[in-house]
């Protein structure tokens, strides 16, 4: 009966061995097989082509519209599709598309919905071609923010010398801004006519009805802020 047990217990052991061999060689089959990565993982990684550069505006307006334009000669006749880095998922997100001529230019347009910052690029490749990585070529990235109207005042006067909310000591050259809910150091954009400027969150504040953010003294007067007035705004990533 020994030679009996010991049989099974091979078996067993035979069987277990199987099973893991099978678990370490299931992702390597998945990848060939294409399960393992999305299209627009796939799509993410298109060679980025050091010739193939686009135009647009560094700021737009949420509800305005980016003008996306470039040329590029590998582009002439095909579709040139313009994508968004998801900042979330770290995916390239389609947005529009557009043909480009003969002479490889081309000309989108592109709506953002919100605030924030973006990274724009531009891919050629044909609707047969989208799932190629050797055909699709991405064009060099472009960074770009979108603003949103709001409402800001400036602070300070009788508050330097004592600390914000977020730990800082308020002084006539803090730079920062105060706002009643984003995390203390997210950053902030600002834009008042041609000045822009970007900050972090470092107090709490404005409690006065319909005004949304609170600038430093210092800040105030890099923008050209005088008084409460409109802005334009944009909420950027902490550490961004």
């Amino acid at each position: 009966m020994r030679p009996r047990r010991i049989d099974i217990r091979l078996h067993a052991l035979a069987l277990a061995a199987a099973f893991l061999a099978a678990l370490c060689m299931a992702p390597s089959a998945a990848a060939q097989s294409g399960g393992a990565s999305t299209p627009d993982q796939h799509e993410g990684a298109a060679p980025v082509d050091p010739g193939f550069a686009i135009s647009a505006r560094r700021a737009v307006m949420v509800g305005g519209t980016l003008r996306v334009k470039g040329v590029s000669p590998q582009a002439a006749g095909r579709t040139i599709r313009i994508d968004v880095l998801d900042a979330a998922s770290g995916l390239w997100l389609p947005v529009t598309a557009t043909e480009a001529g003969g002479d490889g230019s081309f000309l989108a347009t592109w709506s953002p919905v919100r605030a924030g910052r973006f990274v724009v690029r531009a891919i050629a490749a044909t609707e047969g071609e989208a799932r190629g990585a050797s055909a699709a070529r991405s064009s060099i990235p472009r960074a770009v923010i979108a603003y949103r109207p709001a409402v800001a005042s400036w602070y300070g006067p009788g508050f330097y010398g004592r600390r914000t909310a977020c730990g800082r000591r308020l002084t006539t050259r803090t730079q920062g801004v105060a706002h009643r809910r984003l995390p203390c150091g997210t950053r902030v954009a600002f834009m008042k006519g041609r000045r822009r400027v970007v900050v972090r969150v470092i107090d709490r504040g404005p409690f006065v009805r319909g005004v949304h953010y609170d600038l430093t003294g210092a800040t105030a007067h890099r923008l050209g802020l005088t008084q409460t007035e409109p802005v334009a705004v944009a909420p950027l990533h902490a550490g961004r």
